[in-house]
């Protein structure tokens, strides 16, 4: 199996960038708490290889 670029803790734009370079594919699901609002800097919480060029994105609001 490939190894995958860690972008765990980037934010979203720089996660993407980082997958782009790999020419990988991303998924994108969020993760909210309670009181969320969609506000402030997104950042990948925890990434799942989907397929071998397929990556999702877990993101969060900080």
């Amino acid at each position: 199996m490939a190894k995958h670029p860690d972008v765990l803790g980037y934010t979203l734009e720089e996660a993407i960038n980082v997958l782009n370079l790999h020419s990988l594919k991303w998924i994108i699901k969020e993760s909210l708490g309670k009181t969320n609002n969609k506000e402030g800097i997104t950042r990948i919480i925890k990434t799942k290889v989907e397929k071998k060029d397929i990556i999702e994105l877990i993101i969060s609001y900080f």
